[in-house]
């Protein structure tokens, strides 16, 4: 049992299960998920921006340099 599923998730990590379920010749959900996306993509949100504009604000600065947020993840260990 323990090396069955030892084998199911080395072949996962490969990437077999992906190109084996590509096989089967179900329509992918990214081509089903296209038309819909095309629809969708010509509407505004409900603050009249369109789609593509609101993710611009969704991250804060950082306030750290990178040299200060290494030296704080080595001091953690």
């Amino acid at each position: 049992m323990m090396e069955e599923m030892m084998i199911t998730t080395t072949a996962f990590i490969r990437g077999e299960a992906a190109a084996a379920s590509k096989k089967k010749g179900h329509a992918s959900w990214k081509l089903q998920d296209q038309s819909k996306r095309y629809s969708s993509d010509k509407r505004s949100n409900f603050q009249g921006h369109p789609r593509g504009e609101r993710g611009f604000n969704r991250f804060t600065p950082l306030t750290k340099t990178l040299k200060e947020i290494l030296a704080t993840e080595a001091s953690k260990f």
